[in-house]
């Protein structure tokens, strides 16, 4: 009587025929075991709730929440300077808008709700001049 495990391993066996039946069933468990294990090692991801505050307590809207190793994944404030992003453990999370200094934060699975006051840049811009130069035709419609 063949169980299902021996007709699966002989079946391997056909294309490892140089094999016997029980080296291969048991190289098969070790991959399977060692997929698995490298499976765990992945990091649990959670998500981290934040607001972002000017010096006088105003949320900022816009600031940008990304990665630092990753300027591509991430998230933006809303309205009121609120921001939710999934993180894992250990994760540097940047946050950067114009006008502030850049702040950076390590993500830890214990801190779900964070707060940060963003301080102005030393060299920010206090007036800005637009200038435009351009030819109009009078009389022309187009």
């Amino acid at each position: 009587m063949d169980r299902p495990i021996s007709t699966w391993a002989r079946r391997l066996c056909r294309h490892y025929g140089h094999l016997p039946p029980g080296r291969v069933f048991f190289l098969a468990t070790l991959l399977l075991l060692l997929t698995s294990a490298l499976h765990a090692q992945t990091p649990a991801k959670f998500k981290i709730a934040g607001l972002v505050k000017d010096t006088s307590g105003t949320g900022i809207p816009g600031v940008s929440v990304y990665f630092a190793n990753n300027r591509a994944v991430g998230t933006a404030t809303d309205s009121d300077g609120k921001f939710v992003i999934e993180a894992a453990n250990g994760d540097v999370i940047v946050l950067s808008s114009i006008g502030f200094m850049e702040q950076r934060f390590t993500a830890n699975a214990n801190d779900r709700q964070v707060s940060f006051r963003l301080r102005p840049s030393e060299g920010s811009i206090s007036e800005v001049v637009v200038t435009a130069f351009g030819k109009r035709n009078a009389g022309r419609p187009w």
